[in-house]
This record gives structure tokens, sequence and C-alpha cells, in this order.
């Protein structure tokens, strides 16, 4: 009877780190990732770009994402005039940084939303995030390099 006790204790130990491995792990990017994609759709509250806020703010739709993914999300920028225009997101890092990036070229026409995505998209800092709220910073923007960009959503 011993005998079979043993076998069965070497058999689970063998068989844990298979079992342990099936299982999916979630990192702190992947809780950010879904922290934020679980809200549709984001409200831009503020814009300061150290000289002061920006009027015509934007809101961010954003598409499902899965948390497994290293690559970009997805979403769309509305700006407060009209336009649209999709950019690419993700969390890196544990979820210490957001960056954003318009996801096509410059369109043939002016497009506002583009223009506003362009120049503020880089790589930003993760000051706070909650359920319902994100807050961010860089000075690695790309219409304002060198200047310290804050962005809060809602």
């Amino acid at each position: 009877m011993e005998r079979g006790r043993n076998i069965f204790k070497w058999g689970l130990l063998l068989l844990a780190p298979l079992v342990l491995t099936q299982i999916p792990s979630c990192t702190k990017t992947d809780t950010a990732i879904r922290k934020f994609s679980k809200h549709d759709t984001w409200t831009v509250t503020e814009i300061d770009d150290g000289l002061g806020s920006i009027y015509m703010l934007p809101k961010w739709k954003v598409n499902k994402c899965k948390p497994e993914s290293n690559d970009f999300c997805e979403g769309t920028w509305q700006h407060a005039g009209g336009s649209a225009a999709g950019f690419k997101w993700r969390f890196g890092y544990s979820g210490t940084y957001f960056e954003f990036y318009p996801t096509e070229n410059q369109p043939e026409e002016q497009n506002q939303a583009w223009i506003q995505c362009y120049n503020l998209s880089g790589k930003y800092d993760v000051l706070r995030q909650r359920s319902g709220l994100l807050e961010i910073e860089s000075d690695q923007t790309t219409g304002y390099p060198g200047k310290l960009i804050f962005i809060s959503l809602n």
C-alpha cells in the first residue's frame, strides 16, 4: 500500500509543472489592458502642455483587446470638431507605460483628429490607472518633444 502512495506522489510531482504551464498567466500589463479595454469609450477630460490646457478634447473609442498579445490594440480618435482617425495603443512594462500612435499616414485632407493624435502620440508614463480613470504624462511625444504633456481620461 505504501508503495502505491509513493508512486501517486511522484506522479503528481512530475505532472504539476505540466499543469501549471497550461494555466494562463495574468501580468500587471494584462490587468492594465483589461481595465482599459473594459470601457469602450473614454473621454479625454484634460490635456495640458505646460502652458495651458488644450480645449478641443477628443473621445477615444477602444476595441476589445486580448491581453495575451504584445501587439498594439486599436481604437478611434474622435475629435471634438467631428473628425475621426484610427489609432493604435498598448501598455507595457508591467502596465507602467502607455503608448499610442495613429494607425495610418497623414490623410490627404486635413483631419483635425489625425493631427491631434499625431502630435500627442508617443510613449507615456502611467501616473494613475483605476477603473474608469487613466492619467498619463510624457515628454517624448511626436509633436511636442521635450515638453511635458499630461492627459487625463475618464
